[in-house]
C-alpha cells in the first residue's frame, strides 16, 4: 500500500451545526485521520494526514504492567513513558517516533541493584 503524505491549507473550519446547502463553501462536515497543523508565519491552519497505526513491539517485565503516564515531543519525534509495574519494575520509557523502537531509560529494582526507591 502507498503511502501518502498530502498537506492541505485550511481556509475554514469543521460545520456540523449547518445544514451543507447553508454552510461556508470553505467549512467542512467531517474529517478523519488528519491534524491541523499551524506555521509560525501566520495564523493559517494546514491539514496533514495522520499517519496509520503501526505496531510497536514492547519488552516488558514480568508481572503486569500500565503506562500511568507520557508526554510526546514532536520536535524531537520522542515521547517519554512512565509505567507501573505489579513487582516493583517500574520503568520511565523513551519511544522514537521514528524508528518505533522503545528504549528502557530506568528500571526500578534492575538499575538500583535490587533496592526499591520508588516505593
Amino acid at each position: 500500500m502507498a503511502n501518502i503524505n498530502e498537506t492541505k491549507l485550511l481556509l475554514g473550519g469543521m460545520d456540523k451545526e449547518n445544514s451543507p446547502e447553508t454552510m461556508n463553501m470553505y467549512d467542512y462536515l467531517d474529517a478523519h485521520n488528519i491534524r491541523t497543523v499551524g506555521n509560525d508565519q501566520s495564523d493559517a491552519n494546514y491539514l496533514s494526514n495522520l499517519e496509520g497505526t503501526v505496531k510497536v513491539s514492547l519488552n516488558l517485565p514480568a508481572g503486569q504492567n500500565k503506562s500511568i503516564g507520557s508526554k510526546g515531543f514532536e520536535t524531537n519525534s520522542k515521547a517519554y513513558i512512565i509505567r507501573y509495574n505489579s513487582q516493583n519494575k517500574h520503568q520511565i520509557v523513551e519511544f522514537d517516533y521514528d524508528t518505533s523502537l522503545e528504549t528502557v531509560i530506568f528500571e526500578n529494582m534492575t538499575d538500583t541493584s535490587d533496592i526499591d526507591t520508588l516505593s
